[in-house]
C-alpha cells in the first residue's frame, strides 16, 4: 500500500514537471512568434519610411536637382528643395528611434540611421552653398547699381558716393558672415579683399569731392576700372569641387548602396515568422 502511494506521488510530480515544461515551451514559442511579428512590423515601417522619402528625393538627385524638376538657377526653389530634404531626414531620424527593434533588425536600423544622417549632412552643405549664392546675388546687384550715378555737382556726387560706399561696406559684412565651404572660401576671401580696396577708393574720391579737388578724381579712374577687372578675375571654384562639398563620390555611392540594402533587408525581414 505504501509503495502504491509512493508511485502515485511520483506520478503526480512527473505530471507537474511536464505541465511546467509545456507552459514554458508555450511561453517560449509565444515569445518567439511575438518577436517575429515585431520584426515584421519594424521591417514594414522601415520600408514605408524609405519609400516615402524616395518620393521626395533620391540620392542621385542631391547633386542633380534637375532630375527632381528643380530649376537650379532659381535660388528660392533650390533652397526650398534642399530644406525639404533636410526636414525629411530630421523627421526620419526621429521616427527611426521610435519604430522599435529586435535582434534581427539591429543592422536595418543602423543602415537607416546612416542613410538619413548622410542625406541630412549633404542637404545642410548644399544649403550653405545656396545661402552663399543668395549673398553673391545681392552683392552683384548692388555693385551694378554703382553705374547709375547721376549727379555731376561735386557735393551731390560726394553724397552719392557715400551711399555707394555704405552699400559696399554692408556687402563686405554680408560676405564676411556668409557660410562657405572649402571650394568657395578662397573666392569669398578674394571678393572681400577687392571690395575693401574699392571702399578705400570711394572714400578717397569722396574726400576729393568734398575738398573741391576735382582734378584728382581722374587719378582714381584707373583704380575704379582695376577693381571691376579684379572682380571679373576672381577664382571660380571648379564645379566638381562644389559638388564634392555637398557629397563626395564615396558618400554618393554609399547612399545608393544603403538605399538598395535597406530595401532588401526590409523585404527579407518581412518573411520572418519566429525570432527572439
Amino acid at each position: 500500500m505504501s509503495e502504491t502511494k509512493s508511485r502515485l506521488k511520483s506520478g503526480k510530480k512527473l505530471t507537474w514537471v511536464f505541465i511546467v515544461i509545456a507552459i514554458i515551451a508555450v511561453g517560449v514559442l509565444g515569445y518567439g512568434f511575438y518577436g517575429g511579428i515585431k520584426t515584421k512590423a519594424v521591417a514594414k515601417n522601415a520600408e514605408e519610411l524609405l519609400k516615402a522619402s524616395q518620393e521626395k528625393w533620391k540620392p542621385d538627385q542631391i547633386l542633380d536637382p534637375n532630375q527632381a524638376d528643380v530649376d537650379i538657377d532659381n535660388i528660392p526653389e533650390l533652397k526650398a528643395y534642399y530644406t525639404n530634404i533636410k526636414n525629411d531626414c530630421d523627421s526620419a531620424l526621429t521616427q527611426i528611434n521610435s519604430i522599435g527593434q529586435t535582434k534581427k533588425t539591429g543592422q536595418l536600423k543602423a543602415d537607416l540611421e546612416q542613410y538619413y544622417t548622410l542625406g541630412k549632412q549633404a542637404a545642410e552643405d548644399a544649403l550653405v552653398i545656396v545661402g552663399y549664392l543668395e549673398s553673391i546675388e545681392k552683392v552683384a546687384k548692388d555693385i551694378e547699381s554703382i553705374s547709375s550715378l547721376v549727379s555731376t555737382a561735386p557735393a551731390a556726387l560726394a553724397e552719392e558716393l557715400k551711399q555707394v560706399n555704405s552699400t559696399i561696406e554692408e556687402n563686405i559684412k554680408i560676405l564676411q558672415e556668409a557660410g562657405t565651404t572649402p571650394s568657395i572660401e578662397k573666392s569669398n576671401q578674394e571678393f572681400i579683399s577687392i571690395l575693401e580696396d574699392f571702399s578705400k577708393v570711394l572714400e578717397q574720391a569722396t574726400s576729393y569731392l568734398e575738398n573741391n579737388q576735382i582734378s584728382k578724381i581722374a587719378e582714381l579712374s584707373t583704380q575704379f576700372g582695376s577693381t571691376i577687372s579684379d572682380i571679373e578675375k576672381i577664382t571660380t571654384p571648379v564645379t566638381e569641387e562644389v559638388r564634392n562639398d555637398i557629397l563626395s563620390d564615396d558618400e554618393g555611392n554609399q547612399l545608393e548602396e544603403l538605399a538598395n540594402k535597406i530595401q532588401a533587408e526590409a523585404t527579407n525581414l518581412q518573411k520572418t515568422i519566429f525570432t527572439f
